[in-house]
């Protein structure tokens, strides 16, 4: 079950307030949402007259009512338990009331993709980080579950960190980095697949809004023996390590500071600069600043697209010398497709120039050069953000339709009508990537977005890890 705030009144609508959510839900004929089990406790209840009474058959003194919103009495018994008063000396009997709810499923771990279903290799600390002691490999293995079933096998549960395998080669990757799984790099060839193994990195859900936010234990307190502390560069790593920990109830982030929980989080205190997540097997909403922030860093990352994506880049010449830089470079019409620039260079390669003269002939050879360059950084521009746009492509497609509803308000409030023609027009793309130019970009922004709401990059930290991340693959850093 998913729950949403109104992002028109900003309240919530069936959620509780600041990504917090309920403990149970009542029990109906469909049974119960997805990601909750089904849970029966009885209680025994005395008439207010017959004075403070103590249970004696491990029960609890209360009403169905009193144990949270979502319980149902399914069934009352009279008399079904007895209760002695505090000296011990007088038996009563009481109501025993059978009480029924829905409440989230545990935790437990399980196989997730990294970095979406698509063509990535699993990586260390960094995309370059392909140390070998990180991973054991076995060749010949049929199938990706077979590949999985080998690292549970051979590592177990606590060894096994995730797999790398390839459909082609066969070749399967058993991972059992301590720290796990946080970078991914675009393989060379196809058929890669990276899965991590541990606690779902997709049910870290903020606390109180996770931004600016210290978890705290039972009663607000915050002991070291909580949590397991770790050095860390990114709110990535973080989450890393908390999937690959033997236990991990939620994790706090600070610059350079991991804090991997193994008690429950309970609650947060506001402190800056820090981040809260914990484990609660729903799928929310975040709050409304992870959606500007992201708007903010992909708006700046399409004009950077747009503008400087072939900055200093060397483009070689007809003539095969040292190439001319974009600065050289005459400025292209972004209208122009590829395709009518080639109409142009093949009617131009089959003109008669005989009748020329010889300023004439050297023109219409600039200008070919032009229009060469022009197709050329056309197809470089293509490639980049085939790249970058396939990074989260697949998270629009695993929303609810509510959800993406709830993007399109945040997107209209927070960016403006233009972000939200960007972000309408991407939910309807279903043109091949070859031919993505702006609504590729436009694709990206919005597919980025999402995955925010899925919980798989909450906080400004991890939405800048993810920038960092896509102006390296452009060679340069913001």
């Amino acid at each position: 079950m998913r729950y949403f705030q109104d992002p028109q009144s900003n309240t919530c609508a069936t959620c509780i307030r600041n990504s917090t959510s309920p403990a149970a839900v009542p029990y109906g004929p469909g049974g119960c949402p997805e990601n909750f089990v089904f849970e029966q406790r009885e209680v025994c209840a005395t008439p207010p007259s017959e004075g403070s009474f103590q249970q004696t058959d491990g029960v609890e003194l209360a009403r169905c009512s009193s144990l949270g919103a979502g319980w149902v009495t399914s069934r009352t018994i009279p008399q079904g338990c007895t209760a002695n008063t505090s000296s011990g000396t007088v038996v009563l009997e009481a109501t025993k009331y059978v009480c029924t709810a829905c409440v989230p499923a545990p935790v437990v771990k399980q196989w997730e993709e990294f970095a979406g279903p698509f063509n990535r290799v699993c990586r260390g600390a960094g995309p370059t980080d392909n140390n070998p002691s990180y991973f054991e490999v076995r060749q010949k293995v049929p199938s990706v579950e077979a590949c999985q079933a080998l690292c549970l096998e051979e590592l177990g549960e606590e060894g096994c960190k995730g797999i790398e395998f390839n459909r082609n080669s066969k070749r399967c990757e058993l991972w059992k980095r301590k720290e796990g799984i946080w970078a991914f790099s675009y393989p060379q060839w196809e058929g890669f697949t990276c899965l991590r193994y541990g606690w779902p990195g997709k049910f870290l859900n903020p606390v109180n809004g996770g931004l600016d936010q210290a978890c705290r234990g039972a009663g607000g307190q915050n002991s070291a023996g909580f949590y397991v502390v770790e050095a860390v560069r990114h709110m990535e790593d973080c989450r890393a390590r908390c999937v690959a920990a033997p236990i991990c109830k939620g994790l706090e982030f600070s610059k350079g500071r991991c804090e991997i929980w193994h008690s429950e989080v309970v609650t947060s205190e506001a402190k800056a600069g820090f981040e809260c997540l914990r484990y609660e097997q729903t799928c929310m909403l975040p709050p409304r600043e992870f959606l500007v922030q992201a708007c903010d860093v992909w708006l700046r990352l399409r004009y950077l697209l747009t503008q400087k994506a072939h900055k200093d880049i060397q483009i070689p010449n007809e003539e095969g010398d040292d190439g001319v830089s974009e600065d050289e470079a005459p400025e292209d019409e972004e209208s122009e497709s590829t395709e009518h620039i080639m109409e142009f260079m093949d009617k131009l390669q089959k003109m008669d120039k005989s009748h020329l003269s010889e300023a004439q002939r050297k023109k219409m050879e600039e200008e070919k050069k032009k229009k060469r360059l022009q197709a050329l950084k056309f197809k470089m521009r293509q490639s980049w953000l085939k790249r970058l746009h396939a990074v989260l492509r697949h998270s629009w497609d695993l929303l609810s339709p509510q959800t993406r509803a709830s993007l399109l308000s945040y997107a209209a409030t927070d960016c403006g009508t233009g972000f939200r023609q960007i972000v309408e027009e991407a939910m309807h793309d279903q043109r091949d990537l070859e031919m993505i130019e702006e609504t590729g970009i436009n694709g990206f922004l919005a597919r980025h977005l999402s995955s925010l709401a899925l919980g798989l990059a909450e906080g400004t930290r991890c939405v800048t890890w993810q920038a960092e991340h896509a102006y390296e693959r452009l060679g340069r850093r913001p």
